[in-house]
């Protein structure tokens, strides 16, 4: 988030990131389940779309926040995160949170087949 690549490194880069493109669109079908266990998709996944997806997460979150019975009100949230990638939506959640004068104490648990996903998230 926010890193600043060289222009080598986008080099480097813009095959993996067409690569997930591909699969993530035309190929979904065939797109293996622990795609991110590629180290050059995960990279790929974390430079280029971790950024646009984390903010995704804020649109419920913003409806949730509106909710007559006051459910991110509490003091302490859990959130699971199953398939939890590199952290996406965990990173969505702290950034919503981040922007609010209260916020709840936030304990995660992330699931994913994948344990570098884990280790990065």
């Amino acid at each position: 988030m926010g890193k600043e690549y060289s222009a080598e490194e986008i080099k480097r880069l813009a095959p993996h990131v067409l690569r997930l493109s591909t699969l993530l669109t035309k190929e979904r079908g065939a797109m293996p389940a622990e795609y991110l266990s590629d180290p050059e998709l995960r990279r790929a996944y974390t430079a280029y779309f971790l950024p646009a997806n984390l903010h995704k997460i804020a649109l419920p979150l913003a409806e949730l926040e509106r909710h007559p019975a006051g459910l991110l009100k509490k003091g302490r949230l859990e959130i699971l995160d199953i398939g939890a990638g590199p952290g996406t939506a965990i990173l969505g959640v702290i950034d919503f949170f981040a922007e609010r004068e209260e916020a709840p104490y936030l304990e995660f648990t992330a699931v994913d087949p994948v344990s570098e996903n884990l280790r990065l998230a």
